[in-house]
C-alpha cells in the first residue's frame, strides 16, 4: 500500500449513538500502542447529535483513532475500541476485540450478515461496566455462512443506547481459483475520509496489483499486496482528501483474473 509521504489532518464524525454531550470539548485521539494521544480540536461542525471534528494539526503516524474529550462529565463516550477482528479458524469464525476504556458498558453483541442489509445476532458478551484498563474479548461463530459474510460489533450501554463498529468480512469457499474476485469498498462515496477495500475469493498468499484510475484514464495511485491464508486481502487507503472530486476506478489483477470497482470522491 502506498501511504502519503506528508502528514494529513484527520477528521472524525459522530451521530446520536456516540454519546456526545458537549461537542465543543470533543477532540481527535490516537492510540500510539501504549496510550491515547490528544491531537486536539482544530475545528468542526454540527451539534451533539451529529457532527465532526478535525485534528488541530497534521498527523504522520497512522494507528487507531477515536473521539476523545476534554470533559468526561459532559461526554461519557461508552468505549474506546482498539481493535475488532474476524478470522477463519478451520470451519469456525473467531471474533476478537479489545477496548482501552469502558464507561457504563453493559454488553457487546456480535452480528452477522450475508448482504450488508439484514443482520442477525451471533452471540452476546458481557462488558466490564467501567474500566480504565485494556480488556480483550472473544466470541466464536460455530456455524458461519458459506461464501461471503460480514460481521460487526454492537456495544450497548446500561441505559440502552448503543453504537456499532466498522464491518469485517469473511469468505468461506473451496474453489477460489474458479471464482470472480469479490470486492467490497467502504465508505463509498468518500468525503475525504479513509477508505477500506476488501478483496475475497483470492488464492492463499496470492499477489494482487491494484491501480486507481481517474476519469481521464490515467493511473494516480498504485498498491501491491498479498492475500492471507484465507484468500483475503484488506487494503486501507489512508485518505482521499488529496484527490479531486469525481468518479475513479479501482482496477486490479490477481493472477489471470481481473476485477474493477468504482470509487466516488465528493
Amino acid at each position: 500500500m502506498v501511504v502519503p509521504s506528508s502528514a494529513v489532518a484527520v477528521t472524525l464524525t459522530w451521530d446520536t449513538a456516540s454519546g456526545v454531550g458537549d461537542s465543543s470539548t470533543v477532540v481527535v485521539s490516537r492510540w500510539n500502542g501504549s496510550q491515547w494521544i490528544n491531537h486536539g480540536n482544530g475545528g468542526g461542525s454540527g451539534n451533539n447529535s451529529n457532527g465532526s471534528v478535525v485534528s488541530s494539526g497534521t498527523i504522520a503516524s497512522f494507528s487507531p483513532f477515536t473521539l476523545g474529550t476534554t470533559s468526561i462529565i459532559n461526554n461519557p463516550l461508552p468505549i474506546e475500541l482498539l481493535s475488532f477482528n474476524a478470522s477463519l479458524q478451520g470451519d469456525v469464525v473467531e471474533l476478537t476485540w479489545t477496548t482501552a476504556t469502558e464507561i457504563n458498558n453493559d454488553f457487546f453483541t456480535i452480528e452477522r450478515s450475508q448482504d450488508g442489509n439484514t443482520w442477525e445476532e451471533v452471540g452476546v458478551v458481557s462488558g466490564a461496566g467501567n474500566s480504565n484498563s485494556v480488556r480483550h474479548y472473544q466470541l466464536t461463530d460455530n456455524a458461519p455462512f458459506a461464501g461471503q459474510s460480514y460481521y460487526r460489533l454492537k456495544q450497548t450501554d446500561f441505559d440502552g443506547s448503543f453504537e456499532y463498529s466498522d464491518w469485517r468480512s469473511i469468505f468461506i469457499g473451496t474453489e477460489a481459483s474458479a471464482e470472480t474476485v469479490q470486492t467490497f469498498l467502504y465508505p463509498n462515496p468518500s468525503r475525504g475520509n479513509a477508505v477500506t477495500l476488501e478483496l475475497n475469493a483470492l488464492l492463499p498468499h496470492q499477489a494482487v496489483a491494484l491501480d486507481l484510475i481517474d476519469m481521464l484514464g490515467q493511473p494516480v495511485l498504485q498498491w501491491r499486496g498479498v492475500a492471507d491464508t484465507n484468500g483475503q486481502l484488506l487494503l486501507n487507503i489512508p485518505g482521499t482528501e488529496y484527490l479531486a472530486t469525481g468518479i475513479y476506478t479501482l482496477r486490479g489483477e490477481a493472477g489471470e483474473r481481473q476485477f474493477s470497482q468504482k470509487m466516488i470522491v465528493r
